[in-house]
Parts: structure tokens; C-alpha cells; sequence
């Protein structure tokens, strides 16, 4: 039987799982959030799946999800960005020098 957990990957591609210990959690996220914003969240871990971050409990599955999000991010960062085909670039050029 297929698990219908979703899977989540911290920032360096390993899975995220159900047995990743709180301070794995923390520190994953204190990473991914200095990776795209620059700074640390203050992460407390309350017990029973339930985090405290900036003074807002949230469950781990929602911390989990953050990490995957911002994981997202930072691998879309790191993606170059494609120019345009010289085609069409020429193409302007050569409208430009017409005028």
C-alpha cells in the first residue's frame, strides 16, 4: 500500500520524512529561510508535531510544507535565466537601425 504522505526535500535534495527529528526540521528551516530572505525565523519546538515560529504555533506537516516551498525558491534561483533567441534580438537591431 502507497503511503498518501506528500514528500518534502530539504534544500540539498534529501527527503523530508516522518522520522526527520525536530532539531533536523529546525535547522532545515533556519537554513532555507536564510538562504531566500537572508535572516533566521525564531523556531522553538513545543512538543507533539507543534512549532513555534515568530510567536505563531503551526503544526510540522505546515513547516515541512515551508521547507518545500522554500526549497522551490532557492532551486528556481539558482536556474539561469534563459535570453531571448537571437533572432529575435536581431530583429531589433535591425528595426532600430532603420529608423
Amino acid at each position: 500500500m502507497a503511503s498518501t504522505e506528500p514528500e518534502y526535500y530539504s534544500a540539498d535534495g534529501t527527503q523530508i520524512d516522518q522520522t526527520q527529528t525536530p532539531e533536523f526540521i529546525l535547522q532545515e528551516y533556519n537554513r532555507c529561510c536564510r538562504a531566500v530572505y537572508g535572516a533566521e525565523n525564531q523556531v522553538h519546538y513545543m512538543g507533539y508535531g507543534w512549532y513555534q515560529v515568530n510567536n505563531e504555533v503551526v503544526h510540522r506537516m505546515v513547516i515541512l510544507g515551508e521547507i518545500q516551498r522554500l526549497t522551490e525558491l532557492i532551486a528556481q534561483a539558482r536556474q539561469p535565466v534563459t535570453s531571448a533567441p537571437k533572432s529575435v534580438v536581431k530583429r531589433l537591431i535591425d528595426k532600430l537601425k532603420r529608423m
